[in-house]
């Protein structure tokens, strides 16, 4: 090894693969369904707003929709093939907080990096953690999507008390302590 954090070769490919293409499949069968679910919402004329991870220092813009002006967010993975690529409309950094605190939403749904039973939902960057704040602050409803892993792990900042009123939806059921907690503070928890 070369490299003092390079992974040998070796254990890459003795690596069992993290899941099956039979789980995978289903994984992204319920990611379809909640996908159609929210743009039915959206074509209703529900506000909703997005947050992923480490969204915030990509380029984003907002459209017009036929329910109004600014209502579709605009995001390419590569910013230099947005057809208005240069134009004043992106926003990044900082000002993507001040341009999220205009607008009222009825959902917001944000990721998080980890939650911990005393410290509450956390997250690794500050611009994020800042922008779920704002999020919450503008919305009827702000749902926390937290896969089971993300349970009993800490992060560096802290985002919301655990007891915060939330909807939380994961994957799977969360671990007994935590559904205590949101059964004690009628937080909202959706899971199969």
């Amino acid at each position: 090894m070369d490299h003092p954090t390079a992974i040998p070769d070796e254990w890459l490919k003795n690596r069992p693969p993290v899941v099956s293409p039979k789980e995978w499949e289903a994984r992204r069968q319920q990611l379809l369904v909640k996908e159609k679910a929210v743009t039915r919402a959206r074509d209703r004329g529900v506000n909703v707003a997005f947050f992923g991870a480490n969204a915030i220092f990509r380029k984003i813009r907002f459209e017009s929709s036929p329910l109004g002006p600014d209502r579709i967010e605009v995001n390419y993975k590569i910013p230099q093939e947005d057809p208005l690529y240069g134009k004043d409309n992106a926003l990044v950094g900082y000002e993507t907080l001040d341009y999220a605190r205009r607008f009222f939403y009825d959902a917001a749904f944000m990721g998080i990096a980890a939650c911990d039973l005393h410290h509450g939902w956390m997250d690794y960057e500050e611009h994020e953690s800042n922008l779920r704040g704002v999020l919450k602050a503008q919305t009827r409803r702000s749902v926390v999507l937290a896969d089971i892993d993300k349970f009993g792990r800490q992060a560096y900042l802290n985002t919301f008390p655990i007891n915060e009123k939330l909807t939380v939806v994961c994957d799977r059921r969360p671990p007994d302590s935590f559904l205590e907690i949101f059964t004690q503070h009628d937080i909202d928890l959706i899971h199969p």
